[in-house]
């Protein structure tokens, strides 16, 4: 079973997100901004983040990805964007195993944290 962290700030989205990745065997914890999925990232060292870019308030999806990496280095990161993911790419200073830009589907998650971890 792998360890898996979903940093959403909208609760109805993370939480759909969380119980479809849960349903698919994998641990999952969840937070909604970049300084409580540090904690929780700190605490449960996932194998996989899957974040949102852009939250509204402190650290980016890519800044929580920067500080869970110094956790554990072999952290899968998958990034959630409305925005261009070539953007994204350009902006990240670290490794992004998948972008999922919005619209997706939920299949599409369980789909992308499986890749990553294959």
């Amino acid at each position: 079973m792998s360890r898996v962290l979903i940093v959403d700030d909208e609760k109805p989205y993370r939480n759909y997100l969380s119980e479809v990745v849960a349903l698919d065997g994998h641990e999952v914890k969840v937070a909604a901004t970049g300084l409580e999925a540090i904690e929780v990232g700190t605490a449960m060292v996932p194998d996989v983040l899957v974040a949102d870019w852009r939250l509204p308030t402190g650290h980016s999806g890519l800044e929580v990805g920067a500080a869970l990496k110094k956790v554990n280095p072999q952290l899968r990161v998958i990034m959630i964007t409305g925005y261009s993911a070539k953007d994204l790419r350009e902006a990240a200073e670290i490794e992004i195993a998948m972008v999922l830009e919005k619209p997706f589907d939920l299949e599409d998650v369980v789909r992308a944290v499986r890749n990553v971890l294959a």
